[in-house]
Protein backbone atom coordinates (compact mmCIF):
# COMPACT_ATOMS: atom_id res chain seq x y z
CA UNK A 1 0.00 0.00 0.00
CA UNK A 2 3.13 2.48 0.99
CA UNK A 3 4.44 1.58 -2.61
CA UNK A 4 1.44 2.34 -4.31
CA UNK A 5 0.70 5.84 -2.73
CA UNK A 6 4.95 6.29 -3.07
CA UNK A 7 3.95 5.55 -6.67
CA UNK A 8 0.65 7.88 -6.81
CA UNK A 9 2.81 10.53 -5.63
CA UNK A 10 5.71 10.35 -7.90
CA UNK A 11 3.01 10.54 -11.05
CA UNK A 12 1.57 13.64 -9.47
CA UNK A 13 4.29 15.37 -9.10
CA UNK A 14 5.45 14.39 -13.10
CA UNK A 15 2.30 15.43 -14.43
CA UNK A 16 2.43 18.99 -12.43
CA UNK A 17 6.12 19.30 -13.75
CA UNK A 18 5.16 18.63 -17.10
CA UNK A 19 2.11 21.10 -17.47
CA UNK A 20 4.30 23.71 -16.15
CA UNK A 21 5.99 25.31 -19.25
CA UNK A 22 7.58 28.48 -19.35
CA UNK A 23 5.87 30.91 -22.07
CA UNK A 24 8.40 32.60 -23.82
CA UNK A 25 6.30 36.29 -25.88
CA UNK A 26 8.06 37.41 -28.82
CA UNK A 27 7.07 40.82 -28.74
CA UNK A 28 6.70 42.78 -32.00
CA UNK A 29 9.92 45.26 -32.86
CA UNK A 30 9.54 48.62 -34.76
CA UNK A 31 12.01 50.68 -35.76
CA UNK A 32 11.32 54.09 -36.33
CA UNK A 33 13.64 57.52 -37.67
CA UNK A 34 13.21 61.18 -36.96
CA UNK A 35 11.81 63.30 -39.03
CA UNK A 36 12.74 67.31 -38.82
CA UNK A 37 11.14 69.97 -40.60
CA UNK A 38 12.09 73.88 -40.13
CA UNK A 39 11.25 76.79 -41.11
CA UNK A 40 12.83 79.99 -40.58
CA UNK A 41 11.91 83.88 -41.36
CA UNK A 42 15.43 84.54 -42.37
CA UNK A 43 18.07 86.37 -40.72
CA UNK A 44 17.59 90.06 -40.46
CA UNK A 45 20.38 92.62 -41.00
CA UNK A 46 18.94 94.23 -38.05
CA UNK A 47 19.66 91.90 -35.26
CA UNK A 48 17.25 93.91 -32.88
CA UNK A 49 14.41 92.78 -34.97
CA UNK A 50 13.19 89.35 -33.87
CA UNK A 51 12.93 86.24 -36.21
CA UNK A 52 10.33 83.47 -36.61
CA UNK A 53 10.92 79.80 -36.87
CA UNK A 54 9.19 76.63 -36.41
CA UNK A 55 10.92 73.45 -35.90
CA UNK A 56 9.21 69.98 -35.82
CA UNK A 57 10.16 66.62 -34.84
CA UNK A 58 8.68 62.73 -34.77
CA UNK A 59 9.31 59.87 -35.23
CA UNK A 60 8.23 57.43 -37.61
CA UNK A 61 8.25 53.69 -38.07
CA UNK A 62 10.10 52.44 -40.95
CA UNK A 63 9.77 48.54 -40.12
CA UNK A 64 7.57 46.86 -37.64
CA UNK A 65 6.86 42.66 -37.98
CA UNK A 66 3.16 44.10 -37.92
CA UNK A 67 2.31 46.48 -41.06
CA UNK A 68 -0.83 47.37 -39.75
CA UNK A 69 0.75 48.42 -36.34
CA UNK A 70 3.35 50.56 -37.96
CA UNK A 71 0.36 52.51 -40.32
CA UNK A 72 -1.69 53.06 -37.27
CA UNK A 73 0.79 54.66 -35.23
CA UNK A 74 2.18 56.63 -38.20
CA UNK A 75 -0.71 57.86 -39.06
CA UNK A 76 -1.84 59.02 -35.81
CA UNK A 77 1.63 60.54 -34.89
CA UNK A 78 1.75 62.71 -37.98
CA UNK A 79 -2.14 63.87 -37.24
CA UNK A 80 -0.69 64.29 -33.77
CA UNK A 81 1.62 67.06 -34.73
CA UNK A 82 -0.44 68.81 -37.52
CA UNK A 83 -3.58 69.41 -35.05
CA UNK A 84 -0.90 71.28 -33.09
CA UNK A 85 -1.37 73.80 -35.73
CA UNK A 86 -5.12 73.76 -35.12
CA UNK A 87 -5.76 71.48 -38.16
CA UNK A 88 -7.84 68.97 -35.96
CA UNK A 89 -8.91 67.38 -39.86
CA UNK A 90 -5.54 66.69 -40.60
CA UNK A 91 -6.34 68.53 -44.02
CA UNK A 92 -2.77 69.71 -44.82
CA UNK A 93 0.83 68.67 -45.02
CA UNK A 94 3.14 70.04 -42.09
CA UNK A 95 5.07 72.01 -44.00
CA UNK A 96 1.99 74.07 -45.22
CA UNK A 97 1.52 74.54 -41.65
CA UNK A 98 4.92 75.92 -41.26
CA UNK A 99 5.19 78.30 -44.08
CA UNK A 100 2.10 79.95 -43.19
CA UNK A 101 3.24 80.60 -39.56
CA UNK A 102 6.25 81.78 -41.58
CA UNK A 103 3.93 83.99 -43.68
CA UNK A 104 1.45 85.31 -41.28
CA UNK A 105 4.90 87.23 -39.09
CA UNK A 106 6.25 88.07 -41.93
CA UNK A 107 2.90 90.16 -42.99
CA UNK A 108 2.70 90.93 -39.69
CA UNK A 109 6.17 92.93 -39.65
CA UNK A 110 5.28 94.63 -42.59
CA UNK A 111 2.61 95.98 -40.54
CA UNK A 112 3.94 96.35 -37.50
CA UNK A 113 7.77 97.44 -38.12
CA UNK A 114 8.87 98.40 -35.18
CA UNK A 115 7.56 95.53 -33.39
CA UNK A 116 10.98 93.69 -32.16
CA UNK A 117 9.74 90.43 -31.22
CA UNK A 118 10.21 87.01 -32.75
CA UNK A 119 7.59 84.23 -32.64
CA UNK A 120 8.32 80.77 -32.43
CA UNK A 121 6.72 77.55 -32.45
CA UNK A 122 8.46 73.89 -31.44
CA UNK A 123 6.71 70.77 -31.68
CA UNK A 124 9.09 67.80 -30.54
CA UNK A 125 7.45 64.56 -30.21
CA UNK A 126 10.04 61.35 -28.90
CA UNK A 127 9.47 57.64 -28.36
CA UNK A 128 9.35 57.53 -24.38
CA UNK A 129 8.73 54.46 -23.70
CA UNK A 130 9.85 50.88 -26.10
CA UNK A 131 9.35 47.82 -24.34
CA UNK A 132 7.33 44.50 -23.56
CA UNK A 133 4.48 45.44 -26.32
CA UNK A 134 4.33 49.58 -25.18
CA UNK A 135 5.03 51.73 -27.38
CA UNK A 136 4.65 55.64 -25.81
CA UNK A 137 4.92 58.98 -27.11
CA UNK A 138 5.65 61.91 -25.67
CA UNK A 139 4.92 65.13 -27.59
CA UNK A 140 6.56 68.31 -26.28
CA UNK A 141 4.46 72.12 -27.31
CA UNK A 142 5.97 75.56 -27.17
CA UNK A 143 4.50 78.77 -29.14
CA UNK A 144 4.68 82.54 -29.18
CA UNK A 145 3.10 84.53 -31.54
CA UNK A 146 2.95 87.79 -29.17
CA UNK A 147 1.55 88.10 -25.79
CA UNK A 148 2.44 88.00 -22.05
CA UNK A 149 4.36 84.74 -22.36
CA UNK A 150 4.91 81.69 -24.65
CA UNK A 151 2.19 78.53 -24.57
CA UNK A 152 3.61 75.24 -23.62
CA UNK A 153 2.30 71.63 -22.84
CA UNK A 154 3.21 68.18 -22.98
CA UNK A 155 0.98 65.29 -23.98
CA UNK A 156 1.61 61.41 -23.93
CA UNK A 157 -0.02 58.77 -26.55
CA UNK A 158 0.56 55.00 -25.73
CA UNK A 159 0.00 52.03 -28.30
CA UNK A 160 0.23 48.15 -27.85
CA UNK A 161 2.72 47.27 -30.69
CA UNK A 162 0.94 43.95 -31.10
CA UNK A 163 -1.95 45.18 -33.03
CA UNK A 164 -1.19 49.30 -33.20
CA UNK A 165 -4.11 49.84 -30.76
CA UNK A 166 -3.98 53.74 -28.88
CA UNK A 167 -4.41 52.52 -25.17
CA UNK A 168 -7.05 54.34 -23.07
CA UNK A 169 -7.53 53.39 -18.86
CA UNK A 170 -9.81 51.41 -19.65
CA UNK A 171 -8.18 49.26 -21.89
CA UNK A 172 -5.79 48.28 -18.86
CA UNK A 173 -7.63 48.81 -15.63
CA UNK A 174 -10.49 46.18 -14.38
CA UNK A 175 -13.70 47.65 -14.69
CA UNK A 176 -14.58 50.79 -11.76
CA UNK A 177 -11.16 51.56 -10.87
CA UNK A 178 -11.91 55.02 -11.09
CA UNK A 179 -12.63 55.49 -7.44
CA UNK A 180 -9.29 53.59 -6.23
CA UNK A 181 -7.12 54.97 -8.40
CA UNK A 182 -8.09 58.47 -7.10
CA UNK A 183 -7.79 57.84 -3.74
CA UNK A 184 -4.44 55.83 -4.46
CA UNK A 185 -3.34 59.00 -6.60
CA UNK A 186 -4.45 61.56 -4.51
CA UNK A 187 -2.41 60.41 -1.25
CA UNK A 188 0.72 60.51 -3.22
CA UNK A 189 -0.33 64.35 -5.05
CA UNK A 190 -0.84 65.80 -1.28
CA UNK A 191 2.25 63.84 -0.21
CA UNK A 192 4.14 65.40 -3.43
CA UNK A 193 2.52 68.58 -2.69
CA UNK A 194 3.14 68.82 1.48
CA UNK A 195 -1.21 69.23 1.64
CA UNK A 196 -2.45 67.46 4.87
CA UNK A 197 -4.72 65.08 4.58
CA UNK A 198 -8.09 67.24 5.18
CA UNK A 199 -6.79 70.04 3.48
CA UNK A 200 -8.77 72.15 0.84
CA UNK A 201 -8.00 71.62 -2.48
CA UNK A 202 -9.24 75.20 -3.57
CA UNK A 203 -8.11 77.05 -0.83
CA UNK A 204 -4.48 75.63 -1.58
CA UNK A 205 -4.71 76.70 -4.68
CA UNK A 206 -5.65 73.98 -7.02
CA UNK A 207 -8.89 73.67 -9.28
CA UNK A 208 -10.28 70.18 -9.55
CA UNK A 209 -14.14 70.17 -10.82
CA UNK A 210 -16.20 70.06 -7.44
CA UNK A 211 -13.11 70.57 -5.42
CA UNK A 212 -12.11 66.67 -5.79
CA UNK A 213 -9.36 65.33 -6.86
CA UNK A 214 -9.46 63.43 -9.83
CA UNK A 215 -6.57 61.76 -12.67
CA UNK A 216 -7.02 63.26 -16.30
CA UNK A 217 -6.46 61.08 -19.26
CA UNK A 218 -2.86 62.57 -20.06
CA UNK A 219 -0.52 59.41 -18.89
CA UNK A 220 2.45 57.63 -19.26
CA UNK A 221 3.26 53.52 -19.68
CA UNK A 222 6.63 53.43 -17.84
CA UNK A 223 8.17 49.85 -16.89
CA UNK A 224 7.42 51.82 -12.77
CA UNK A 225 3.89 53.12 -13.19
CA UNK A 226 2.24 55.23 -14.71
CA UNK A 227 2.72 58.64 -14.75
CA UNK A 228 -0.12 61.67 -15.31
CA UNK A 229 0.93 64.53 -16.62
CA UNK A 230 -1.11 67.73 -15.42
CA UNK A 231 -0.16 71.17 -18.05
CA UNK A 232 0.28 74.68 -17.15
CA UNK A 233 -3.00 75.79 -16.06
CA UNK A 234 -4.85 72.50 -16.32
CA UNK A 235 -5.03 72.31 -12.03
CA UNK A 236 -3.32 75.48 -10.92
CA UNK A 237 -2.24 78.39 -12.49
CA UNK A 238 0.79 79.49 -14.51
CA UNK A 239 3.14 80.50 -11.84
CA UNK A 240 2.88 76.78 -10.61
CA UNK A 241 3.79 75.34 -13.31
CA UNK A 242 2.80 71.44 -14.48
CA UNK A 243 2.68 68.66 -12.28
CA UNK A 244 3.25 65.26 -12.68
CA UNK A 245 2.47 62.19 -10.76
CA UNK A 246 3.85 58.13 -10.76
CA UNK A 247 1.80 55.69 -9.34
CA UNK A 248 4.18 52.56 -9.13
CA UNK A 249 2.45 49.45 -10.71
CA UNK A 250 2.94 47.93 -6.63
CA UNK A 251 0.15 50.74 -5.34
CA UNK A 252 -2.39 49.86 -8.19
CA UNK A 253 -2.12 46.26 -8.41
CA UNK A 254 -5.10 45.22 -7.74
CA UNK A 255 -6.42 47.64 -10.45
CA UNK A 256 -4.40 45.94 -13.14
CA UNK A 257 -6.42 43.63 -15.65
CA UNK A 258 -5.10 40.31 -15.50
CA UNK A 259 -5.54 39.92 -19.82
CA UNK A 260 -3.95 43.61 -20.28
CA UNK A 261 -0.62 45.02 -21.69
CA UNK A 262 0.04 46.18 -18.15
CA UNK A 263 0.31 42.80 -16.55
CA UNK A 264 3.86 42.44 -18.28
CA UNK A 265 4.56 45.13 -15.33
CA UNK A 266 2.54 44.06 -12.69
CA UNK A 267 4.48 42.89 -9.54
CA UNK A 268 4.13 39.75 -7.98
CA UNK A 269 2.43 39.22 -5.31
Amino acid sequence: MKQLILLLTILIVLTVSCSEQTVVVSYPQLNYEIRTIERYSGVRADSTKGVAFVKVAYPEIVSCDSTNTADLINQFTYCFVIEQFGDHLCENRIEVHADKFIAEYVDFMAYMPDYCLGWGKSITTTVVTDTLGIFSLGLSYFSYAGGAHPNSYKYFANFNTFNGDYIRLEDVLIEGYQDNLNKIAEKIFRNQKKLAHDADLDTAGYWFDDNTFSVNDNFLITPKGLLFFYNDYEIACYANGSTQLLIPYREMNILIKADGCLAVFQPAN
